[in-house]
Order: structure tokens, then C-alpha cells, then sequence
């Protein structure tokens, strides 16, 4: 069976500390690189970044099926990333995501892999989440502490008697692959996702949060596999 053709990538702004890192790790993806569209949306941005992936796409294009490469400044007048996380407003992720997919969706692939700039992969990753035939799958993303528990990229809901639906910690067994709610920073999905008109809207908990809502009320699965160790480089300024 033919290999399927993956986009990969995500919007970027001020990641000139980590960029060369994640465009390695892109690069050495065990997946041949003429089944892959590396793609990047360079936005609001004052620092190297954009300089440094076209210098990176300069010397590898000719090794791709494609590669696209978007920029753009003033995409929203609302506050910039750094400012963003104690204020909890997630819309200009929301938007530039959204305008990222705009970009992307005329050209062809199978799968999206969609992959934080700040999240560093193993050359396994896209086989072993391709291997799983999901409709979107994510790694496991570890996003820190909170009140002395470990928080990852994944939700998890249970009913109560009252109709409302609460968060509950889900024991990660070895080798175990888990359905989830909620779910983002390193994950695959299939074309059919973007196609059904899946995007992301602000939330409290972040632009994934009404993405993965929305994917599962129409109909599609979300999975995690824990058995994938990518690494979590945040850096707020």
C-alpha cells in the first residue's frame, strides 16, 4: 500500500530558540521526505525565526514533496503569546491556527501532523502514530505540575448524576493506547477532520480545547499513545 502524504507543522512566532531543533527533528523523521509537506506560518514575529526556515528550506527543498512557508504580521491586535498565558485569552491562537489551515488545505495530503514548535520528536514518531489508523492521535505531552500533579496534553470526562461532565486523572498503564476528549501539541489527524470545517476557536484552556469538541461531535475519536516520549520545551517571555 502506498505511503500516505503528510503535511507537517504548525504556526510559529519567536522561536528562534528552538527552531533549528524542531526543523531537525521535522528532517529526521523516519518517513520518506517525498511523501512529506513541511509547513510553517511565520506570525507577529520580531526575531530570527523566519530568517532561519527559509535558510533551512533553501538547503532541502528539493528533498520534499513540498514545503510551504507563510508570514504574516498584525494578524490580531490582541495581546501576543508571552502576554497571554496568565489572561487565559487564547484567541490569537485561535486564529493564526485557523489561518494557518486556510493556507494549507488547497494542497494535497492524507494526514496532518500538527506539531507545537516548542515540542521536540523522536524520528519514529509520525510511523508510530500513522500505525494506529486514528482519526486523530496525540503523543503524550507532559505540560508541568499543577498542585502536584502532573498535567499532560490530554482530558478526560466522566458523567455525573447531574449531567455535568468532570475531569478525572486516567492511569496511564505502559503500552497502552486510551481514547480522550481533549487533546493537542503533538498530534496526527486525518485529512477528513479539516474537511468536515474542524477549526479552533479561543477557550479558557486553550484554542485545542473547541477543536477536539468539536471533532468529537462529529463524530470523530481522539486517542493518545503514551508510548511516544517528545519533549517540552516551553518558553514564555
Amino acid at each position: 500500500m502506498e505511503q500516505p502524504v503528510v503535511c507537517v507543522g504548525c504556526p510559529i512566532q519567536n522561536r528562534d530558540f528552538i527552531v533549528k531543533e524542531y526543523l531537525q527533528c521535522i528532517y529526521n523523521l523516519d518517513y520518506p521526505k517525498d511523501k512529506l509537506i513541511p509547513a510553517f506560518f511565520v506570525n507577529n514575529t520580531s526575531d530570527q525565526t523566519g530568517k532561519i526556515i527559509q535558510e533551512w528550506m533553501e538547503k532541502h527543498r528539493e528533498k520534499y514533496f513540498n514545503i510551504l512557508y507563510f508570514e504574516k504580521q498584525k494578524v490580531y491586535k490582541g495581546k501576543i503569546d508571552s502576554q497571554l498565558r496568565d489572561k487565559r485569552d487564547f484567541t490569537l491562537f485561535a486564529v493564526v491556527r485557523n489561518l494557518f489551515l486556510k493556507y494549507i488545505i488547497p494542497y494535497p495530503f492524507h494526514y496532518f501532523f500538527s506539531v507545537d514548535s516548542d515540542i521536540l520528536f523522536p524520528p519514529e514518531t509520525l510511523k508510530q502514530l500513522l500505525s494506529h489508523h486514528k482519526d486523530i492521535i496525540s503523543c503524550l505531552v507532559w505540560n508541568g505540575t499543577v498542585f502536584g500533579v502532573d498535567n499532560y496534553n490530554y482530558r478526560k470526562y466522566m458523567q455525573d448524576n447531574r449531567g455535568v461532565y468532570n475531569y478525572f486523572q486516567y492511569q496511564i498503564q505502559p503500552g497502552e493506547l486510551f481514547e480522550v476528549d481533549i487533546t493537542g501539541a503533538c498530534y496526527l489527524m486525518k485529512r477528513e477532520v479539516l474537511d468536515a470545517g474542524i477549526r479552533y476557536k479561543a477557550h479558557k484552556k486553550g484554542e485545542d480545547w473547541e477543536f477536539c469538541v468539536a471533532a468529537k461531535e462529529s463524530g470523530f475519536k481522539l486517542y493518545c499513545d503514551p508510548t511516544i516520549p517528545v519533549e517540552h520545551k516551553a518558553k514564555w517571555g
